[in-house]
């Protein structure tokens, strides 16, 4: 047994031992349970003399490099494939052991390189694997391409949740991992495991054939190591779901929403929208809920009754000085108001944002969140998401959309083997009579966004599969 694995936890290293008993294999475990290292000592196994590709999401490029650092060889030589071009191009020419690079630089690699590229790897792992789940996406096209066994004779996947909404986000998981369990035609995969529910009218909606839920379950489970959360010898940090914080609309802020919300349903009422315009009205509805919109134009119009953001600031202030605390927002003006609240405060504070490109910056923003620097750390769900240890105390949704995906990566980075928080509060903020009331609906239950539609109590609409349309229903 390697030095380092003496310090696995028992989980990992169950989790290890059936890695080495495959070459193609999915590690399950939840959220926080520590796969990398098991991913990391794996590779220890194969490098060198082969080379090894690790693809993972941008905000954890060089949280991989540290676990590479605490978990393999002193002698490896672990580059990472980022920036322009060509520097990526550069990196790759020289010499290394291993490769860590994003999703989308995958797709620049293959598309200046092709077959150069993916000769040179023989083990590719994928870390948040379910990124894959769209097999029309040109991510997953690339993944299915460079693990194709023509090219790498080992490859792994790392999820804790390989079905975020539907049964088909399986294929393309699948076809990366063991590319001959199903084969790589969707189309013929899914009419052979699916059929077309045309019961609810204009949209039919692809429902598992009797018994096909359990053959793919076990199909799936056959090359995957999974283990809950109580199974795995883990001290996570106590998770308290208080009730959200309410609050409501007042003065103009509430005649100019329901205004906005009677023109949509007036439109629904009368007409079929694509989902193309129906977004941006649900984008509106959700902007003003908060206290502004983009009337015209790129710059924010706000509201004076700010009751959104007085609703958060006596939460802050409550929670002052008791411990770190973690806001998430997903939209910039959103983020600029929590930024002059903490200012007006006094609380240090650091915000991630998609306009920050550099996955190093983001990275040491989060750090010295961990550390103890700041206050407070306001951030995208998307831009410190899966794979990311956050140290706080306390959770804060405040803006949001109907994303499963994007609801559930908060509750994902304090739960995490590496926490040094013992109890995490999380808390929501939900503005009465708005459509956060069918979000929170909606996404706790990881429905897609034709049952928040549906839940909606005050717009009488209908929808279709994604792709489809939004039917109008008289009211």
């Amino acid at each position: 047994m390697k030095r380092s694995e003496l310090r696995l936890r028992d989980h990992q290293q169950k989790n290890l031992d059936y890695f080495r008993s495959k070459a193609r294999a999915l590690s399950l475990l939840p959220y926080g349970a520590g796969k990398s290292p098991i991913a990391v000592l794996r590779i220890g196994d194969l490098v060198p003399p082969k080379r090894a590709l690790l693809v993972c999401t941008t905000g954890v490029v060089y949280k991989w490099l540290r676990e590479f650092k605490t978990w393999g060889d002193p002698e490896w030589k672990v580059v990472p494939l980022v920036g322009k071009n060509e520097e990526r191009m550069r990196i790759f020419e020289n010499p290394h052991n291993v490769a860590v690079i994003n999703y989308e630089g995958l797709g620049v690699m293959l598309d200046g390189l092709g077959e150069k590229f993916a000769k040179a790897y023989k083990v590719v792992i994928f870390d948040e694997i379910h990124r894959l789940k769209n097999p029309d996406a040109d991510i997953s096209k690339n993944a299915a391409y460079i693990s194709h066994p023509k090219f790498a004779d080992f490859v792994y996947g790392l999820t804790g949740a390989p079905v975020y909404e539907t049964p088909l986000d399986l294929f393309s998981i699948l076809r990366v991992v063991n590319p001959w369990m199903f084969g790589l035609d969707y189309e013929a995969w899914r009419e052979r495991y699916f059929y077309e529910d045309k019961s609810d009218g204009k949209y039919p909606r692809w429902v598992c054939r009797p018994g096909a839920m359990d053959f793919l379950a076990e199909k799936l489970h056959s090359i995957a190591f999974r283990l809950e959360k109580d199974e795995c010898n883990v001290d996570y940090p106590k998770q308290i779901f208080n009730n959200p914080i309410t609050a409501s609309l007042t003065g103009k802020s509430r005649a100019v929403y329901q205004q906005a919300e009677k023109r949509l349903a007036l439109a629904l009422t009368h007409q079929v929208l694509s989902l193309v315009h129906i977004y941006p009205r649900l984008e509106k509805l959700c902007q003003l809920s908060r206290g502004w919109c983009y009337d015209s134009g790129k710059t924010p119009l706000y509201f004076p009754e700010m009751d959104a953001i007085r609703a958060f600031a006596d939460y802050a202030e409550e929670i002052r000085g008791a411990g770190p605390l973690c806001v998430w927002a997903v939209r910039p003006p959103d983020m600029a108001m929590l930024g002059n609240l903490f200012d007006r405060m006094g609380m240090k504070y650091r915000i991630v944002h998609g306009g920050i490109r550099s996955a190093k910056a983001r990275d040491g923003i989060v750090e010295s969140f961990n550390r103890g620097a700041c206050d407070a750390l306001i951030a995208h769900p998307r831009c410190i998401g899966e794979g990311v240890d956050v140290h706080g105390r306390f959770s804060f949704r405040y803006s949001y959309r109907w994303s499963a995906m994007e609801w559930d990566q908060p509750l994902g980075r304090f739960a995490r083997i590496s926490s040094n928080e013992k109890i995490v509060d999380y808390r929501d903020l939900v503005m009465e009579e708005t459509l956060d009331e069918g979000i929170v609906m909606s996404v706790r239950s990881k429905l897609d966004v034709g049952e928040l539609i549906k839940k909606s109590r005050k717009i009488p609409w209908r929808f279709g599969p994604a792709g489809g349309e939004f039917d109008a229903v008289q009211a």
